[in-house]
């Protein structure tokens, strides 16, 4: 498998938001968003919902799906 490398230098398929995107269980990613919305609290005290959780492709990717959170990232002006 070939890996995504983010401007940041995560490795896309190491992300809990690109994995939950590119799961096919419907209950099973709402699952895994929740986790990311645990994280969030936990880290970062912001309250958020797992629907707030916008899939993502890659902050590379072209025209492609990308998480909410990655818009306005300084790494990728």
């Amino acid at each position: 498998m070939e890996e995504n490398l983010s401007y940041c230098g995560l490795i896309c398929q190491t992300c809990p938001i690109y994995l939950a995107t590119r799961e096919k269980d419907d209950d099973k990613r709402y699952d895994m968003k929740g986790q990311i919305v645990r994280e969030i609290k936990k880290h970062y005290g912001e309250e958020c919902k797992p629907e707030d959780i916008t899939d993502c492709d890659g902050c590379k990717t072209e025209g492609e799906r990308l998480f909410s959170g990655s818009k306005n990232c300084h790494m990728r002006k």
